[in-house]
C-alpha cells in the first residue's frame, strides 16, 4: 500500500509531492519494511526523502543498524515508541533535510 500512495503522489505531482518524512514499521505484511525502503529508493532515487524505521525489538534494532547505510534510511527506533522520541526523530530529520536545501540552494546561486 505504500508504494501506490507515493505512486499515486509522484503521479500527480512529480518529486516534490513525495513526502519529506517516511515512518515506515519493519513488521509490515507483504514487502518487509526493509523490502519497501529498497523498492522506494530504487523508484525514487533522486527524492529527498529521510525514512525513519520503526522495529519491534533490540535485536531487530541491532540488524537495521547493520544494514541502515546499504538501504539508506536515517534513523529507526525501537517500539513501542515514546511519543518524545518520535517527535525528536522527525524534528531532526526535518532540519537535516532544511540544512540540505540550504546547502543546495547556495550552490545553485553561487554557480
Amino acid at each position: 500500500k505504500t508504494l501506490e500512495v507515493l505512486a499515486q503522489r509522484f503521479d500527480s505531482g512529480g518529486l516534490s509531492a513525495l513526502p519529506n518524512i517516511v515512518l515506515m514499521d519493519q513488521e509490515l505484511p507483504g514487502l518487509s519494511g526493509l523490502e519497501t525502503v529498497s523498492a522506494i529508493r530504487s523508484l525514487y532515487p533522486r527524492a529527498s526523502m529521510s525514512i525513519i524505521m520503526l522495529t519491534s525489538t533490540e535485536k531487530d534494532e541491532a540488524a537495521t543498524e547493520r544494514k541502515t547505510g546499504r538501504l539508506a534510511y536515517h534513523r529507526y527506533l525501537v517500539k513501542p515508541v515514546r511519543r518524545a522520541n518520535l517527535v525528536d526523530a522527525v524534528n531532526c530529520e526535518a532540519t537535516r533535510l532544511q540544512s540540505r536545501a540550504n546547502r543546495l540552494a547556495k550552490r545553485a546561486t553561487m554557480a
